[in-house]
């Protein structure tokens, strides 16, 4: 080290070293031990006494009796044919074109 200037740089570079290792080993995280597992219940599953119906459609489906039930009670629709403008659709063509 050539003078005092040199001298001082590396003590306060050590000194900044050690509190930096310092303040890191205070803080670090302390490993939390987890908690026994629960036990898992491994007995067969017992199924439910009964029979089972197979059906094509739901319950109740085709019933207009029931509110909700029968053929014509769909979502809502539009009318027949009544889309679109009376006169016809105009057709235009890129901006700038001549004639649009």
């Amino acid at each position: 080290m050539k003078n005092q200037n040199d001298l001082i740089i590396a003590i306060s570079a050590v000194v900044l070293m050690l509190i930096g290792v310092g303040v890191s080993y205070a803080t670090a995280r302390k490993p939390i031990k987890p908690g026994p597992p629960e036990t898992v219940v491994v007995t067969p599953a017992q199924m439910p006494e009964g029979s089972v119906q197979f059906a094509n459609s739901l319950p109740a489906a085709s019933d207009s009796n029931i509110p909700g039930g029968g053929v014509a009670s769909g979502g809502m629709g539009g009318l027949a044919g009544g889309a679109g403008p009376s006169g016809g659709v105009r057709k235009k063509g890129p901006m700038g074109a001549a004639g649009t």
